[in-house]
């Protein structure tokens, strides 16, 4: 019998995601040590815009997975 193979929308990028966030929140926190607040507020808004949207694939993770969304 052949296994279902099961790709999740959470497989070996979540990694590089979670290191790319983490890098953006602290040089958005040395930004606003520095002063910098325009840098501060473009890094919180791209923070704030990745959250929202891996909140999205977390809530719909089933449905993507069993390729029921998108194209």
């Amino acid at each position: 019998m052949e296994e279902e193979t099961r790709h999740s929308v959470f497989g070996p990028l979540n990694g590089v995601r979670t290191v790319l966030v983490v890098g953006a929140a602290v040089a958005a926190l040395i930004a606003a040590a520095l002063g910098q607040w325009v840098v501060t507020v473009v890094l919180a808004v791209g923070i704030a815009a990745h959250g929202l949207l891996w909140g999205y694939l977390w809530r719909h993770r089933d449905e993507i997975e069993d390729g029921e969304v998108g194209p």
